[in-house]
């Protein structure tokens, strides 16, 4: 196999290529067994959990965008979700979120805004 072809993102490679570099950030800080969307929530400081559960949105944003032929639709849905939108759709969140600490929270995240937006 030639290095172009291992270099090549296949289409599900695309989202862990661009959710990695947000877990691997903050992965120092605690044991992979503990993070989780309960260790967003609760252990983190409230600014970093906000930063980091806005940065998951926003990178299963792009990656349904270019996963899906340019989706602007699903694009604005999701993003709708994040820190700067809808304060009513991100206490939605929130709650179901908390529902799940034990789950880890871009898997969370991405059911949830895929059945909420309808994608």
């Amino acid at each position: 196999m030639s290095v172009k072809e291992l270099l090549t993102l296949s289409k599900s490679s695309r989202i862990f290529a661009i959710l990695l570099p947000m877990v691997g950030t903050l992965a120092e800080q605690a044991k992979a067994e503990e993070f989780n969307t309960g260790y967003v929530l609760e252990k983190m400081p409230q600014k970093e959990g906000t930063v980091h559960i806005d940065g998951t949105i926003r990178g299963i944003a792009y990656a349904h965008y270019y996963n899906n032929d340019k989706d602007i639709r699903g694009f604005e849905c999701i993003n709708n979700h994040a820190a700067g939108g809808n304060d009513d759709a991100w206490q939605s969140m929130i709650n179901f979120i908390g529902k799940h600490k034990d789950k880890p929270l871009g898997g969370v995240l991405f059911i949830y805004l895929t059945k909420k937006c309808d994608l």
